[in-house]
């Protein structure tokens, strides 16, 4: 469910009958026009200085039905602490039966215009909740080759992890078996973020897109799928095997 005063915010999602994420607001002095809102959908900046510039967060733009299945936003961050007031376009896809029905997919698109980025950046942030339940995050290794394994609890101010092949990651919950699975689809160069966050108390890792030298230039898109699991369409022995589930 969608947020009515900010386009991007995504305030509830329900998997199976179950409330997987949540929104908050840190307890942070700031101006009039600015709302600072953890959600699942956020894109930050980083380093974040104490404060992560918002590139999708405290958002003003349009949100709109493109088809039964598929969402278009355009939105822009203009808090005067903290907002970029750089354009963004967000694509979302949606399915509807088979092995396909647990997941979306979303692109992401900055548009920096003359002015280049020189922060890296977290394009797109999932949150599942609680942050005590999928405080485990399972990765390839750089070469592709085996299972590696990252904790939330230590990172509350974000840890980079290089130790990483750039195709996915899943924000799982080791006691319930359930989590999400997140599949890039773009090829740029990339780390994982490891992070949870207290006023939402959500797991937050993410995909980290590293800036090359002198900036990003005009543009930059991502493209994410996300898929919702839990053991039986991804039993741990498929985890090991690094293979995904049918669908995602």
């Amino acid at each position: 469910m969608w947020s009515t005063a900010d386009p991007e915010q995504i305030d509830s999602i329900t998997w199976r009958g179950i409330s997987v994420t949540n929104t908050g607001s840190p307890n942070r002095q700031l101006p009039p026009d600015c709302k600072f809102e953890e959600y699942f959908g956020n894109s930050w900046t980083v380093p974040e200085r104490h404060f992560p510039f918002m590139l999708v967060g405290d958002s003003a733009g349009t949100w709109r039905s493109a088809g039964g299945s598929h969402v278009a936003i355009s939105s822009v961050s203009p808090c005067s602490f903290g907002g970029t007031g750089v354009n963004v376009e967000t694509t979302y896809k949606f399915f509807d039966g088979g092995p396909s029905v647990n997941k979306f997919r979303v692109q992401r698109r900055f548009l920096f215009g003359t002015g280049a980025s020189d922060y890296d950046i977290r394009p797109y942030i999932p949150r599942l909740f609680p942050a005590t339940s999928y405080f485990v995050v399972l990765h390839p290794n750089a070469s592709g080759s085996q299972l590696a394994q990252e904790f939330t609890g230590p990172c509350g101010f974000g840890c980079q992890v290089d130790n990483w092949d750039g195709t996915w990651f899943a924000a799982h919950d080791p006691a319930t078996g359930r989590g999400l699975i997140v599949r890039r689809e773009s090829s740029s160069h990339a780390a994982l973020w490891i992070d949870n966050d207290a006023a939402s108390f959500t797991a937050s890792s993410s995909t980290l897109l590293i800036a090359p030298p002198g900036g990003f230039g005009d543009s930059v898109i991502e493209n994410e799928v996300m898929c919702f699991y839990d053991s039986t369409i991804w039993p741990a022995s498929s985890q090991m095997a690094l293979q995904l589930p049918q669908g995602c």
